[in-house]
């Protein structure tokens, strides 16, 4: 497709809305030149300028996660992400999980399913990788390499985290979330988005946020538009902030971030009024979005 022409909505000559280094892989790969942010006045997406070339084989062998994690480590996954996780988790909310039929759309080492199983009938992890293979079976999951073995209408509820913006074809993969969930069936999608107030605040921080694999950015509006096209009537979207606020004081001096590192000098209260702030305008780190089939 050519890059006149927006890849979500088919709309004719889409802005370019940043040029400059993007992250090239994990928080310390650096950043890498010649691509561009287009983004697209009629349905709001934003993508990348050239689009990479066979992102298939990409995230099939252990490259991404290499890039992005450094060697493959279930251990230090855990570490890293569990937290990230958690928060999905709650924002999920158990209850939506009892008993049902749960798949995990980009499941990776299958954190979440982990946290799922206690109270699901059944956990499945959907991903093009194969190397979490032996440990999410071993831990009591099925796991899939593509959802085509899914029959149409046979989930409950379908999850899918950090994964939306790295796939190359949003919509197809959005129409298959909805394929596989039963009628009345829900989906909780999150991603990061576009309107993240960091962009603003500190704009080193722009070269950082735009990356390499992440191949689509997603505004509220552009979201919409997207689970629209993809058949979604019932659709929810709202702001997730997963990070505190040393990691924005952290970048505002450095130039850098370090996640969520915690501190002694902002207690519960003072965090979660911070993050309920940035969640109610709207310019939090992630979207999330709750629909139902």
């Amino acid at each position: 497709m050519s890059a006149n022409t927006c890849r979500l909505c088919g709309a004719k000559e889409p802005n370019t809305t940043y040029s400059g280094p993007i992250r090239a892989g994990g928080a310390d790969s650096g950043t890498v030149d010649g691509f561009s942010i287009r983004g697209c006045a009629a349905c709001g997406v934003e993508f990348l300028d050239p689009f990479p070339e066979d992102t298939e084989a990409y995230y099939t062998g252990k490259e991404y996660w290499e890039d992005h994690h450094g060697p493959v480590n279930v251990a230090k996954l855990y570490a890293k992400h569990g937290p990230e996780q958690r928060r999905w988790f709650y924002e999920v909310s158990g209850e939506m999980l009892r008993n049902q039929r749960v798949v995990d759309f980009g499941c990776g080492a299958g954190i979440f399913l982990d946290m799922a199983k206690g109270l699901a009938a059944e956990t499945i992890g959907v991903d093009l990788a194969e190397h979490f293979r032996e440990h999410l079976e071993a831990n009591g999951h099925k796991f899939l390499r593509g959802s085509d073995s899914l029959a149409e209408n046979s989930v409950d509820v379908v999850v899918s985290f950090d994964t939306l913006e790295h796939v190359p074809d949003p919509l197809a993969f959005l129409q298959e979330i909805r394929r596989v969930l039963k009628p009345g069936g829900r989906a909780f999608v999150g991603l990061p988005n576009q309107d993240d107030f960091l962009k603003t605040f500190v704009p080193d921080y722009i070269p950082f946020f735009y990356h390499l694999s992440h191949l689509y950015y997603f505004s509220t509006r552009a979201l919409q538009f997207a689970f629209e096209q993809a058949g979604f009537a019932d659709i929810h979207i709202g702001n997730v902030h997963k990070y505190d606020i040393t990691n924005m004081l952290v970048w505002a001096r450095d130039r850098k971030g370090i996640g969520t590192p915690g501190s002694d000098v902002f207690d519960r209260y003072t965090e979660d009024t911070w993050r309920g702030n940035l969640e109610r305008q709207g310019i939090a780190s992630h979207l999330y979005a709750v629909v139902r089939k």
